[in-house]
């Protein structure tokens, strides 16, 4: 296989640790200090190798990089639109501290925050602390570009690094910060919470196939009946609310599918009106509607808590 690595300058290290997995796995790395000279220009010589490779791995920091003066767009964001106009498997790296704490010292352009929250949502994401957890990440991911089933606009995640309680401190800080956060690390931080208020708790295996994220049943007993809940985890931006839609979906489990008593949309955004309404409406004690800032005041009552 041939793939392809995007990254920005200041990723030098991790660039080199890509190439070195891709070639001890026997697979071709792509990269733009092969390229000979020639009189082609950055697009089209980017357009022909990407259109060549086999998937993409973009490794992020905290800077978008040179820009692409043909189309105006920095390098990473036009190579991963261009595999993705190819169909091609991008497998998006992040570094932990560059998902949790050094959000304000990425370029302030917003095209490359709209990058971070795009793959945040979609593709296979992996984020890492180390060298060694990236390089292992990184055989991982061809791995898993080599399954039969594996499809390159799947949504996947391949492995997430737990969040800390140093990151639940930032978080609470700066609760904007969820909006960047993976969606599996989300799920994985309501998982706790609710274990924290003593649920017991069944995180859904991701399949893509539709369906609540989280199954839990309550140690406490309504008149001896246990209390089942449905909940739907959406890591969104706030330009990006939960609709009326998702209130539906999530009271369809709960009655028909799952026969609960109960269900919650938990989010890192914020619910429309409609779906407010609906809620309150039809499903006034049935459903919980928690929103950006409920969340950090959740957080706030299990500081402490250790998360899987």
């Amino acid at each position: 296989m041939r793939i392809f690595i995007s990254s920005t300058s200041e990723m030098a290290e991790e660039r080199e640790i890509a190439r070195d997995a891709i070639l001890s796995a026997g697979h071709i790395p792509v990269m733009w200090e092969y390229f000979p000279a020639t009189t082609l220009t950055v697009q089209e010589i980017l357009n022909r190798s990407i259109q060549q490779c086999d998937a993409v791995l973009t490794i992020l920091g905290t800077r978008m990089g040179t820009m692409v003066h043909d189309v105006n767009v920095p390098g990473v964001i036009f190579e991963t639109q261009l595999a993705e106009s190819f169909g091609k498997p991008v497998f998006f790296f992040i570094r932990r501290s560059g998902l949790i704490s050094t959000k304000h010292a990425i370029d302030n352009r917003p095209s490359y925050g709209a990058l971070l929250g795009k793959i945040a949502e979609s593709r296979v994401i992996s984020s890492y602390d180390s060298k060694a957890e990236f390089k292992k990440q990184v055989i991982l991911a061809l791995k898993h570009i080599k399954e039969p089933a594996f499809e390159g606009d799947e949504t996947s995640v391949i492995l997430l690094s737990k969040i800390t309680k140093k990151d639940i401190k930032y978080l609470i800080e700066h609760p904007e910060e969820l909006e960047i956060v993976s969606p599996r690390d989300f799920e994985n931080m309501v998982a706790e919470l609710l274990k924290a208020d003593g649920w017991a708790v069944d995180l859904v295996k991701r399949n893509n196939a539709p369906g609540p994220d989280i199954i839990a049943v309550s140690s406490k007993f309504i008149e001896g009946v246990p209390v089942k809940l449905i909940v739907e985890c959406k890591r969104h931006s706030q330009s990006n609310p939960v609709d009326i839609s998702i209130v539906r979906n999530v009271m369809y489990w709960v009655n028909e599918e799952f026969r609960a008593t109960m269900g919650m949309i938990a989010t890192t955004s914020r619910f429309t009106s409609a779906a407010q309404q609906q809620a309150k409406e039809h499903h006034q004690w049935r459903l919980d509607l928690r929103d950006q800032t409920e969340i950090i005041s959740w957080l706030k009552r299990h500081q402490e808590i250790e998360f899987a």
